[in-house]
């Protein structure tokens, strides 16, 4: 049975600000740029994007440290919703 992060994080946390702030954000120009064709990416792009966003405000540059905080780091892991953590390359 998965672990629920969001009783971990409190209602306080920047991560649930960023999240509800991003979640109001029309993504439709960024879903047009995922192919139809191809492979299916393992995490959604909204839920990249999220991570990405909270990476960056959290002074997180390198795509294989962003990973590493989604294997290690409860808010991270609360932002994947369950997914896993997505590859060194996104």
């Amino acid at each position: 049975m998965p672990l629920d992060y969001s009783q971990m994080i409190p209602e306080t946390e920047p991560v649930r600000l960023l999240d509800a702030v991003l979640e109001e954000l029309d993504y439709t120009a960024l879903l047009r740029l995922y192919s139809a064709k191809g492979r299916k990416s393992a995490v959604p792009p909204r839920i990249l994007f999220k991570i990405i966003v909270f990476a960056l405000s959290e002074g997180i540059y390198s795509l294989r440290a962003i990973r590493r905080q989604c294997q290690v780091n409860i808010q991270y892991m609360w932002l994947l919703q369950g997914y896993k953590a997505p590859s060194p390359f996104f």
